[in-house]
């Protein structure tokens, strides 16, 4: 049977997301191995790893809300953004207050337009975004609307600024640096960055790497993988055993089929497809309110977006 779950680890500052990925691999041997957000060799904390069929579900927390805590240099800009790159011109912080900190935090809580780093991975016409600019090429520009859930100071210990970061999937704790510090009118660049929530997994619960290296059975390891719907957030719907074989032709289950319903839905919310072990055989997007469910029998009721046996 192939390995099939979620893995949270804990990535240390240094190696990439990929060498994660490709480290994961060969302890558990399987290709199929797929992280759900980039991050930095600079940064750690929480990366969550699908493995099997789980990778069909990756896009899912790609899209939940992040929980970083981030640390400014003020003071100074780099070419990259973060400690990796080049510096380029400093300025006098000496004049920056709590106060100061404050205001401008103010402006980026809400909807922000973002520049994407030159430095990303991001592709345009085919190329990523480095890929220009290791080259000195001119770097396209690309911006994209992103949310600032929450951000607050936590800490001033001058040039060092600490914040904590609650955002939409996709922005760039970088380019927020950049964007503070020349707010605050003395530039800035990121020089330490966690992230410590996925949605509302804490990295405090990841797996060490060097820990799952000294397991002594592949037994062991795979014991330590999370089931899909401890992560994703949304409702599961419960069909007769009789039914899974229709998940896994892609047929349609009607709402008389359901046996159970744990939590509400709208139209167009996600839904968890499961067995009555609870497993998760498929992510689906209801077409219809919960309950309508048992006001229009006979009726289908959502459509596949993932089918995972």
């Amino acid at each position: 049977m192939e390995t099939c779950g979620i893995l949270p680890v804990y990535k240390p500052a240094g190696p990439t997301s990929h060498d994660v990925v490709d480290r994961v691999r060969r302890l558990f041997g399987t290709r199929r191995v797929g992280h759900t957000g980039t991050l930095d060799p600079l940064a750690e904390g929480l990366l969550v790893l699908c493995l099997g069929q789980a990778t069909k579900v990756a896009r899912y927390f790609s899209e939940m809300d992040k929980t970083y805590r981030a640390t400014i240099r003020l003071g100074q800009r780099t070419a990259t953004g973060d400690a990796e790159g080049a510096p380029l011109d400093s300025a006098e912080t000496q004049g920056i207050t709590v106060a100061d900190i404050e205001n401008v935090l103010a402006h980026f809580r809400g909807v922000i337009c973002q520049r994407v780093p030159a430095h990303s991975a991001v592709k345009v016409r085919g190329r990523r975004l480095y890929a220009y600019a290791r080259e000195g090429a001119e770097v396209p520009e690309v911006v994209r609307d992103v949310e600032i859930l929450d951000i607050a100071l936590e800490e001033l210990d001058n040039p060092d600024l600490t914040i904590t970061v609650r955002c939409s999937g996709g922005t760039y704790i970088r380019s927020l640096a950049e964007d503070l510090g020349n707010r605050l009118g003395c530039g800035g660049y990121l020089s330490s960055l966690t992230r410590t929530k996925i949605g509302d997994y804490d990295c405090a619960a990841a797996e060490k790497l060097d820990a799952l290296e000294k397991l002594r059975t592949q037994k062991e390891r795979i014991a330590r993988l999370r089931p899909i719907e401890e992560f994703l957030p949304f409702p599961a719907v419960i069909i007769s055993d009789d039914r899974v074989e229709f998940v896994r032709e892609g047929r349609r289950i009607l709402s008389d089929e359901v046996q159970e319903i744990t939590g509400c839905f709208r139209q167009g919310d996600k839904v968890l497809i499961c067995d009555r072990a609870r497993r998760t055989l498929a992510v689906g997007a209801a077409v219809c309110d919960s309950q309508a469910l048992a006001e229009t029998p006979a009726t289908p009721w959502f459509r596949y977006e993932r089918v995972l046996i």
